[in-house]
């Protein structure tokens, strides 16, 4: 999924949009957290087409179920969208509300990406917020989150957002090699006689790359690799 998010942070509404009108015809079932990632991105979509609404009633949605399947990580990656969705629904003290609570969540874990990965946006509100926040602990939280956009490791640019997503997952330096050659249009074979391998084991690389991407076809893959500067 994050190669989606990519094209969404870099204004690429409208190859969002056509991915999401090809898996409306996918036929094959998916794991339940994939199918709840793509309802996270298609509320991402919603809110910067300024469907502020339908984006708060899925992310709201969103949210409990993933408490209620045990995906934290993804509950907490909708919590943060969602306080934005509110503030920018004007529905401020929910923003505010949600956000204190993500905050009091969080902290344990020292979790700074979850945040500097909304942007500026998340930082101005973050700075109103601080008035509000007399735990000591928590205040000491939200300073570090605010410190490390002051010290501009947020808003990240497109090639830094593509770097961290696919660290979620990396691939191995042998896999990368893989990417490199397939991007350049190599055949498995051609691949396998340059790495000096078997056929088998580039097969089994390139599902793997594919699987770690989220891609379904070399097309796919080789625009992924354009973007992380792998070719």
């Amino acid at each position: 999924m994050g190669w989606r998010v990519l094209y969404l942070a870099g204004g690429d509404l409208l190859s969002v949009e056509r991915w999401f009108e090809s898996i409306e015809r996918r036929e094959e079932p998916l794991p339940l957290l994939q199918r709840q990632r793509e309802q996270l991105l298609k509320a991402r979509l919603l809110l910067v087409q300024g469907e502020t609404r339908m984006a708060i009633e899925q992310l709201e949605r969103l949210g409990a179920a993933a408490q209620q399947t045990g995906h934290f990580t993804l509950q907490r990656e909708a919590q943060v969208v969602l306080s934005l969705a509110y503030f920018h629904g004007g529905r401020r003290e929910q923003g505010q509300q949600q956000l204190l609570e993500l905050l009091a969540t969080t902290r344990s874990e020292n979790n700074l990406r979850l945040y500097l990965d909304q942007g500026e946006e998340m930082a101005d509100h973050l700075r109103e917020l601080l008035p509000q926040i007399s735990e000591k602990t928590m205040l000491a939280y939200a300073r570090r989150i605010l410190n490390a956009f002051d010290r501009g490791t947020g808003t990240p640019d497109f090639k830094a957002q593509a770097v961290e997503a696919v660290l979620l997952e990396p691939l191995s330096v042998q896999e990368q090699k893989v990417l490199r050659l397939l991007a350049a249009g190599n055949s498995n074979a051609e691949i396998a006689r340059e790495l000096v391998v078997s056929v088998n084991t580039i097969r089994t690389q390139v599902q793997s790359i594919y699987r770690k991407l989220n891609v379904n076809n070399r097309v796919e893959a080789s625009e992924v690799a354009r973007r992380l500067g792998l070719t």
